[in-house]
């Protein structure tokens, strides 16, 4: 990784491996991979697979991509834009087959 982020990683692993799956908190993580990442300047993107069941009714999203872009500006995360198939989250959480 580009030195302007000063991930390692443990910190990368903690990040996408435990926070990022928890983020979506009414989901149940039932798959997650980071498939791929690049970094320019201050700007890196992180690619990957994942699968989800819905709390609220046991549903799964089916396998989806996601990606995230993070803006970091002296160490210290400035923004962040997270793509996801919304239209399974939506199905899943409402039951929709």
């Amino acid at each position: 990784m580009h030195e302007i982020f000063h991930f390692d990683s443990a910190y990368t692993n903690s990040v996408f491996n435990q926070f990022m799956p928890a983020f979506a908190s009414g989901l149940k993580i039932t798959s997650w991979s980071t498939d791929y990442n690049f970094v320019s300047a201050d700007q890196a993107v992180f690619m990957g697979t994942m699968s989800a069941d819905a709390n609220e009714t046991g549903k799964s999203t089916g396998i989806m991509n996601w990606a995230v872009r993070v803006h970091v500006v002296d160490g210290k995360v400035k923004s962040w834009n997270w793509l996801e198939d919304s239209y399974a989250v939506s199905k899943a959480y409402h039951g929709d087959d």
